[in-house]
């Protein structure tokens, strides 16, 4: 059986330690040892100010959707 394909947007890490971040380090601790899966990281990589609207347009709208349909 091939492995399950599983994508995570990593972005939230660049930007906060807090709530989300937090979220995504445990399931990170879960899943990356799980050889059942195959997982995919993705992420925006920008942490300024000035590139918040960007990434909630240009990153979350199109080209994450975009990366994952590509890779999938």
């Amino acid at each position: 059986m091939a492995p399950l394909r599983v994508g995570i947007d990593l972005t939230p890490l660049a930007l906060t330690r807090a709530g989300t971040a937090r979220h995504i380090h445990s399931l990170l601790a879960v899943l990356e040892p799980e050889p059942s899966l195959k997982l995919r990281r993705y992420s925006f990589g920008g942490r300024a100010k000035p590139l918040v609207p960007v990434r909630d347009v240009a990153w979350y709208l199109a080209a994450l959707p975009a990366l994952a349909k590509r890779e999938g």
